[in-house]
C-alpha cells in the first residue's frame, strides 16, 4: 500500500531494545502497524512481545539521536520503548506510517501529494454530469441552470 495513506499496514522486521544502553542487542521481533494497533511479535516463535494500542502513543515519536535506525515509542502512563530497524529508510518509513496512522485516528482520511486521494476539484468532476462540446472555453457555475443565451464573441 502507499505511504502516507489512512489504513495503511505495515509489517516489517526490528529488534525490541530491552537495554537502553546496547542499541545493537535486543529482541528480534516482527512489526506489523494495522488499524488500531502497533504489534510487535518475535521472529522464531511468533510469540507476542508487544502490542500499543495508538491512542496510548504521545506525539512527536522521536528519532533515536544516538542511531540513524532506532525510533523511540513514547508513552504516557510507562517508560518509552525503543524499536531500531535495519536501516535508516526503514525506519523513517515506520515512523511516517506510525505518525500517519495516528493521525487518521484523530482526523479520520485527510489529503496527502500522493494521487490517491482526489482533490475537491477531482470530486466534483467526478460528479458532473453535464456534457461540454469539444471545443471552447467552458466555465461551470455551481447551482446555476443552463442560460440560454448565445455566447458573444468579441475582437481586439
Amino acid at each position: 500500500m502507499i505511504p502516507g495513506v489512512c489504513g495503511e499496514k505495515v509489517d516489517m522486521t526490528a529488534r525490541l531494545i530491552t537495554d537502553a544502553e546496547n542499541l545493537d542487542g535486543g529482541i528480534h521481533c516482527n512489526v506489523t502497524l494495522d488499524g488500531d494497533a502497533l504489534r510487535l511479535t518475535e521472529t522464531d516463535t511468533d510469540e507476542e512481545l508487544a502490542k500499543y494500542g495508538l491512542d496510548g502513543i504521545k506525539t512527536p515519536i522521536l528519532l533515536t539521536p544516538s542511531s540513524k535506525q532506532c525510533t523511540a515509542i513514547r508513552f504516557a502512563e510507562r517508560p518509552d520503548d525503543t524499536i531500531c530497524l535495519k536501516s535508516q529508510m526503514t525506519r523513517d518509513k515506520l515512523w511516517v506510517a506510525l505518525n500517519v496512522a495516528i493521525l487518521c485516528r484523530h482526523v479520520g482520511e485527510f489529503r496527502t501529494d500522493l494521487p490517491t486521494v482526489p482533490t475537491p476539484e477531482e470530486k466534483e468532476a467526478l460528479v458532473f454530469e453535464g456534457e461540454d462540446p469539444d471545443s471552447g472555453i467552458h466555465v461551470h457555475l455551481p447551482n446555476v441552470e443552463k442560460a440560454k443565451i448565445a455566447p458573444q464573441v468579441t475582437s481586439m
